[in-house]
């Protein structure tokens, strides 16, 4: 089985669109196995504040001479 990842988003009608660069190398007839991943607006926020977080706990008081560059 070969994976193809891409992102989209629903229409109103809840249908996932293929972007025209798979399509191509999809058959009318194929079986596939769907997975959707669906994105949590409060777990992308949670990682984004972690990477924040990360960033400042490795700055240091030697790294100010790069603020008045």
């Amino acid at each position: 089985m070969q994976a193809l990842e891409f992102s989209t988003v629903l229409n109103p009608d809840l249908q996932i669109e293929i972007p025209q660069d798979y399509r191509m190398l999809l058959k009318a007839s194929a079986r596939l196995r769907v997975i959707i991943l669906v994105e949590d607006e409060a777990e992308e926020s949670h990682w984004n504040a972690m990477a924040a977080q990360a960033l400042l706990d490795g700055y240091d008081e030697g790294d100010s001479v790069y603020d008045k560059l």
